[in-house]
């Protein structure tokens, strides 16, 4: 982990803590999003608070250039 995948992933969760996920033909779930160092883990809920679903991202560099 850097401190630059920390960075992003705090961010990340931080710009969309917690936010409606619309169903067109059912009721709306909540998503909470949080971070822990480089990981995002996101936590839906449906809208009666009792099934919940999580899903975890990871922040990791995949490619770099080099300036000349």
């Amino acid at each position: 982990m850097t401190a630059e995948a920390h960075q992003i992933a705090a961010r990340l969760a931080a710009a969309s803590e917690v936010f409606p996920i619309r169903k067109p033909d059912d009721w709306d779930s909540r998503a909470d999003a949080t971070a822990e160092g480089d990981a995002i883990t996101i936590v839906v809920t449906d809208h009666l608070g009792r099934a919940k679903r999580e899903y975890r991202a990871v922040v990791q560099l995949v490619a770099e250039t080099a300036r000349v």
